[in-house]
């Protein structure tokens, strides 16, 4: 939509993240259904935007593609499925 109607895409800026909202738990108490929304928000949401954005920025020749990251990573936050997308 963005290459459509602007006529090409300089940045594409990655920041997305859910935990609780997406029935994030602790390992003991995480569902398979919750594993695969948080997943489908935080990874695979940022993955095919990429997949779709290369190929404009490709032709165009320039444009950035910034993931961003979180601190829980490398903390103790308890909560596995945010802490591992």
């Amino acid at each position: 939509e963005a290459h459509r109607r602007w006529g090409r895409v300089d940045i594409l800026h990655n920041n997305v993240g859910v935990s609780l909202a997406g029935g994030d738990a602790e390992l003991s108490a995480i569902t398979e259904e919750a594993i695969d929304r948080v997943v489908a928000i935080n990874l695979k949401s940022c993955i095919f935007a990429a997949k779709y954005t290369l190929p404009v920025m490709r032709a165009q020749g320039s444009g950035a593609i910034i993931n961003i990251s979180s601190m829980a990573a490398i903390t103790t936050y308890p909560y596995v499925a945010y802490k591992a997308t």
